[in-house]
C-alpha cells in the first residue's frame, strides 16, 4: 500500500515538473480575471468627489473594501511602476540582454559539465538563478523601494477613498447552509 502511494507521488510530481499547461491556465485565469475587474479611472479610482477623511471606526472598512474593489488598479499602477523603474536602470536593461544571450545561446548547445549531460531544464534553472541573482544585485533597491511606494500609495487611496457602493446580496438573501463567495 505504501509503495503505491510513493508510486502514485512520483508520477503526480514528474507530471507537475514536465507540464506547463496549470501554471499557464492558472496566470491566464488570473488575468482574465484582473481585466475584468478593471474599475473606471476617472470616474471611480481619482474622482475628487469620492474622497472624504474617514473617521477611526471606518478605516478597517474602508480599507478592506477599497482593496478589493480596486485590486486590479492598484496592480496595474504597481506593475506600471516596476516598468518605469527598470527602465531607469541602464545597468539591468544591460544584464536582461546578456542574460537573455546566454540563454539563447545556451538553449541550441548540447552542454556536457565534467562529463554529465546537462539537461534543459537543469540549464534553465542555472539562467533563472542568474536572472533572480542579477536582478537583486542590480535592481533590488528599485524594486523594494517601488513595492512598499505602491502599498502606501494603495493604502492610502483605500483609506480615504469612500467606500464603493457595491450591489451583493446579503446573507439573508442567501440559502441556508450556503457559504459566501470571497
Amino acid at each position: 500500500m505504501e509503495d503505491q502511494n510513493i508510486s502514485t507521488i512520483k508520477k503526480w510530481i514528474s507530471y507537475v515538473q514536465n507540464s506547463n499547461l496549470g501554471v499557464a491556465l492558472q496566470y491566464k485565469v488570473t488575468l482574465t480575471s484582473l481585466k475584468s475587474n478593471i474599475r473606471p479611472w476617472m470616474t471611480d479610482m481619482f474622482n475628487p468627489a469620492l474622497f472624504s477623511k474617514p473617521s477611526v471606526k471606518q478605516i478597517p472598512a474602508r480599507l478592506g473594501e477599497n482593496l478589493v474593489y480596486f485590486i486590479s488598479n492598484y496592480v496595474i499602477l504597481t506593475m506600471l511602476l516596476l516598468v518605469l523603474g527598470i527602465l531607469s536602470q541602464p545597468s539591468f536593461l544591460i544584464s536582461l540582454v546578456a542574460i537573455g544571450a546566454v540563454w539563447v545561446y545556451l538553449s541550441k548547445k548540447e552542454m556536457k559539465v565534467y562529463g554529465i549531460d546537462v539537461t534543459d531544464f537543469q540549464k534553465n534553472m542555472g539562467i533563472l538563478a542568474l536572472l533572480v541573482l542579477s536582478t537583486f544585485m542590480l535592481a533590488g533597491n528599485m524594486i523594494i523601494y517601488t513595492l512598499f511606494f505602491s502599498m502606501v500609495l494603495a493604502g492610502a487611496h483605500a483609506v480615504y477613498h469612500d467606500q464603493p457602493q457595491i450591489n451583493l446580496k446579503l446573507e439573508t438573501d442567501l440559502p441556508p447552509n450556503t457559504l459566501l463567495p470571497l
